[in-house]
């Protein structure tokens, strides 16, 4: 007999041994000859070998296992007394590669192969003869106190098979193979096969069927669906359907989708999924589930459950997964889920502190805008103020901008290369932004301390000595963004950016990209700076190309005066000598009225 994985007969069928059950049985007398016989016999001369003995002896002994013996001379042959010894057989403590008087080896536990659906096909060789449920309470009363429900069960030709999800049942099954005696006086074989792919194809009539089971197992009142155990439904027991096998899966989702869209919680436990692909169309259709039971299947790693991305679980039930197992730390797994499931509140039946998200999902953006205006009243006076001060700057002498800063004013300025594509291939301008560097404070740059000091410029004569000092320039108004972000009478804070272009007499002048931030504050008649940032780069592709393009209306020729910039909101003063002194009480009035509203003294609240 050729054993198994030889050059016989292929390993898909491993029952080759002679069964003739399915013909009609007729039982033989047969005389075996003990003597030497010439033919071959038990003892016959040709090859004789102790292996050669030891093998046909074996071999008769066992074979003829339906045979009755009625020699009438041969030793051994008497009923109730022990055979003699075999001419090849050694004698009592001789060693000879040969097992005397000891009993046949048992059989080793076979251990069965894990599968990759987690689904085995049991396969019972000429199990068509016998009845379904002699043979599952014949299996079952073998492995007893286990117990399984098999599912699928059929024949097909002359055997019988069905299939089971459990890898324990299959291993002792397995082991079950060739043990147990039939009715008919043969062995049951039992042959187990991991099922790789199920291959299974939902048609319409499976569809139908499953619609019915499903409608049976939906709970209206409270909008949830079980599926648990889905393959082991009394109604789809004969038919193979696990949820573990994405077409399955997918054909019950969408007609989860088609018929239940307000679906609230959905459980899909003892199931064996091991992946959740088959639900990525769950996320736009399914907007109300709020619990999901994935309990007792086989996701094994924590990318498994990035199918759920985007579904508002509330309550997760995933326990005795294989991914559970591998988290030490809770913190860690509970971190880990919520990435996926942000608004997550329950996991594994523990509550979870409140969630600190955004929900983005129903956050309106505010619209884009070029400026910004913190207070509409402040709009005339920061366009007046930035028309005089720019006016004064591109001119061919800044040294009216002195009033424009307060005597103990400071000033920091940076700078950075932002390399263009054009740039990178070798067409520079060098150098880069050179006339920029010395002053450059760029905090990213200049680390030391005492750097840093020597490069902040303090008092508008260190001020108004660095701005001559800088290339001369013409800004672009139409590029201008203006951010008024504080305007209160005692102070006002904004920045604005553009671009500006070096006036020199070159070709192909660079143009420049500024931003600005000022801290304005009320002085005599006008306003001042008392603290100002500069930054200036290479501007982009974008912002040269749109640089420039509508013409400038002419500028007021710049005061020569030296005064105050913008005397634009005069400062409340002291009143006259010659006010009524009804006005006066007036004005006493509402001091007292500041005072007693703000907390303020009466010095501040005059002021």
């Amino acid at each position: 007999m050729p054993k198994r994985g030889g050059m016989g007969r292929p390993y898909v069928n491993s029952y080759y041994e002679h069964d003739n059950r399915g013909e009609e049985v007729r039982r033989t007398v047969s005389f075996k000859n003990v003597g030497g016989h010439p033919s071959g016999g038990v003892n016959s001369r040709a090859m004789r070998t102790p292996a050669n003995d030891i093998r046909r002896n074996l071999t008769n002994h066992l074979r003829f296992t339906t045979d009755v013996e009625m020699g009438e001379g041969g030793r051994g042959n008497v009923v109730g007394r022990k055979p003699a010894k075999l001419r090849g057989f050694p004698a009592r403590g001789r060693r000879r590669n040969a097992r005397q008087n000891s009993p046949a080896p048992m059989r080793s536990f076979q251990r069965l192969m894990n599968s990759s659906s987690y689904w085995y096909r049991i396969i019972i060789p000429h199990g068509a003869r016998y009845e379904q449920k002699w043979i599952i309470d014949c299996l079952n009363a073998s492995i007893a106190p286990d117990t399984f429900t098999p599912i699928a069960f059929q024949t097909l030709g002359k055997d019988a098979l069905f299939y089971l999800d459990d890898h324990q049942i299959s291993s002792k099954l397995l082991n079950l193979n060739r043990r147990l005696d039939t009715e008919d006086g043969y062995k049951l074989g039992v042959l187990v096969r991991p099922q790789a792919n199920l291959n299974i194809t939902v048609d319409d009539t499976l569809k139908e069927i499953l619609k019915s089971v499903m409608a049976r197992r939906f709970r209206s009142d409270v909008r949830s669906l079980d599926l648990s155990r889905f393959h082991a439904d009394p109604d789809l027991i004969d038919k193979l359907v696990p949820l573990n096998q994405k077409s399955v899966l997918s054909a019950v989702l969408s007609l989860v989708a088609e018929h239940c869209p307000s679906l609230h919680a959905l459980d899909l436990s003892y199931n064996q999924i091991y992946s959740l692909d088959g639900m990525k169309s769950l996320v736009s259709k399914l907007s109300n589930l709020r619990i999901l039971h994935l309990a007792k299947n086989q996701l094994d790693h924590i990318k498994c459950l990035d199918a759920l991305k985007g579904l508002s679980i509330e309550e997760l039930l995933m326990d005795a997964n294989p991914l559970c197992g591998k988290y030490a730390d809770e913190g860690a797994y509970v971190t880990d889920v919520r990435k996926r499931l942000p608004k997550l509140l329950k996991l594994d039946n523990r509550d979870l502190p409140p969630p600190i998200l955004f929900d983005v999902e129903t956050a309106q953006l505010p619209p884009s805008r070029g400026s910004y205006l913190c207070a509409e009243e402040g709009k005339d006076i920061v366009r007046q103020f930035l028309e005089q001060y720019y006016a004064i700057y591109d001119s061919p002498n800044r040294e009216p901008l002195r009033d424009a800063y307060h005597e103990n004013a400071k000033l920091s300025m940076s700078c950075n290369n932002q390399i263009t594509q054009s740039q990178s291939s070798g067409n520079r301008d060098k150098p880069l932004l050179g006339a920029y560097h010395s002053s450059n404070r760029n905090l990213k740059r200049v680390s030391e301390l005492d750097r840093r000091m020597r490069l902040l410029m303090c008092g508008h004569t260190e001020i108004m000595k660095h701005l001559c000092s800088l290339p001369s320039s013409q800004h672009d108004p139409h590029s201008f963004a203006v951010d008024l972000l504080l305007f209160t009478p005692q102070l006002i804070q904004l920045c604005v950016c553009g671009v500006f272009r070096e006036a020199r007499s070159a070709p192909n002048v660079p143009v420049r990209a500024f931003s600005r931030s000022l801290v304005i504050v009320p002085q005599g008649q006008g306003f001042c700076i008392v603290n100002e940032t500069i930054n200036i780069t290479n501007a982009t592709t974008a912002q040269a190309d749109a640089a420039f393009k509508t013409s400038l209306a002419p500028v007021a020729p710049v005061p020569s005066v030296s005064s105050p910039v913008v005397p634009l909101v005069p400062v409340p003063v002291a009143p006259s000598i010659g006010m009524p002194s009804q006005d006066i009480e007036v004005k006493r009035q509402m001091v007292e009225h500041v005072t007693k509203v703000t907390g303020m003294n009466l010095t501040w609240s005059e002021k």
